[in-house]
């Protein structure tokens, strides 16, 4: 009777966690979509938006579309920094091990506009809110020393403008 109960409450249990996984699984893209656009311009001070977010856990891989990070106010710019695309992949039986194997990095479209001069410019100004933001915030114990090994690096399509003077 006694083994009965306890097959039928660890089959309930497993029940429950595969629906919380298949559920996490439909969702994850839309909470790191939203976390993003909701908590990024809290902390960097600037207007944030992605257009989509592709994570899945079980290949290991992850992309994100369409990032605009906005510019300070004051500036001429409409943003400091746009992506049309970023992808990365990674072999999953090394995510918990020391040496991390990345398998690709592929990034496309990534414009940057550095508006101001040596002292001031719109990217300091947006890590100084960003860095203002942690200020405060619990310091982390470090973790296990890990190294990340990177097979594949590709930027595609890049562009950096410079406004104002020098």
């Amino acid at each position: 009777m006694i083994r009965k109960i306890v097959l039928w409450v660890a089959t309930g249990l497993l029940a429950v966690l595969l629906v919380a996984g298949v559920l996490l699984g439909f969702f994850l893209d839309s909470l790191i979509r939203n976390g993003i656009e909701s908590l990024g311009p809290q902390v960097a001070r600037v207007a944030v938006n992605v257009a989509d977010v592709d994570l899945s856990l079980f290949t290991g891989r992850a992309r994100l579309d369409g990032l605009v990070v906005g510019n300070p106010s004051g500036s001429r710019s409409p943003h400091a920094l746009s992506l049309n695309s970023a992808r990365v992949s990674v072999r999953l039986s090394s995510v918990l091990s020391r040496r991390v194997v990345v398998e690709g990095i592929h990034v496309e479209g990534l414009e940057v506009t550095y508006e101001g001069g040596p002292g001031s410019n719109n990217l300091t100004r947006i890590l100084a809110n960003i860095e203002a933001n942690n200020r405060g915030a619990p310091r982390q114990q470090p973790g296990p020393d890990r190294r990340f090994y990177v097979r594949e690096l590709a930027l595609r399509r890049q562009r950096a403008d410079v406004l104002g003077v020098l």
